[in-house]
């Protein structure tokens, strides 16, 4: 397979399964954004049919049709999916709309212009953070980061994710480290981000150097 870029690019996720993983997973993490998927010209996250249900639930003023009918949708594929991958990914999406659902349902976001941060140059690499969704609810403008899984990230993982966002979303405007929240759908906990993490930062640029380093050889 020809690879996708010959400069590495991760994203924030991307980048912390890197960090976490043993030394044999950090080569599959990378493979699976270096090259390209044969038939497959754009790489779709495992919960986007989450995030586009959740979007259209509040672009529509919290209409729950609009979940009942993403659900359906998913329900029916699901009905005609014989690959065991394709099954568990509907099964999971289905799962994470209920959830949100159940957590998070009654909050009103207004869903604002959706717009992509500049993927941040961190050591050789280029690292996408951007939140799933962009919101604003009564006056504060808030870049939201769903966790769609069953297991929830350590506290030092959500910090990372938020941090990466904040500091990408700060190349288009001066947003506060506190508009960056992480939405857990399983247990309906909210995490704000307070700021600093100085201490952070030379873990993910070494980080970064190890991907760089290995990205030729795999």
């Amino acid at each position: 397979m020809p690879p996708a870029s010959d400069q590495p690019r991760l994203t924030a996720h991307g980048l912390l399964s890197f960090i976490t993983s043993t030394f044999y997973a950090r080569e599959e993490v990378l493979r699976r954004f270096k090259y390209r998927h044969p038939g497959r010209t754009v790489y779709a996250p495992h919960y986007q049919p989450t995030i586009t249900a959740v979007r259209q639930y509040h672009a529509t003023g919290n209409d729950a049709e609009a979940l009942s009918r993403a659900v359906e949708g998913l329900e029916q594929k699901l009905a005609r999916a014989t690959k065991p991958q394709v099954r568990a990914r509907l099964e999971n999406n289905i799962r994470a709309i209920g959830l949100y659902e159940k957590n998070f349902g009654r909050r009103t976001f207004d869903i604002i212009r959706q717009v992509r941060f500049p993927a941040l140059p961190i050591s050789g690499v280029l690292v996408t953070a951007n939140p799933d969704l962009q919101v604003r609810e009564e006056d504060e403008r808030l870049l939201l980061l769903l966790n769609c899984t069953v297991g929830k990230p350590d506290k030092e993982a959500i910090s990372t994710l938020c941090q990466l966002t904040h500091a990408a979303s700060r190349e288009v405007a001066a947003f506060p480290a506190k508009a960056v929240r992480f939405l857990d759908l399983k247990t309906g906990e909210e995490t704000g981000w307070s700021g600093g993490g100085k201490k952070r930062w030379p873990q993910i640029r070494a980080a970064c150097r190890q991907v760089a380093a290995l990205w030729p050889l795999i």
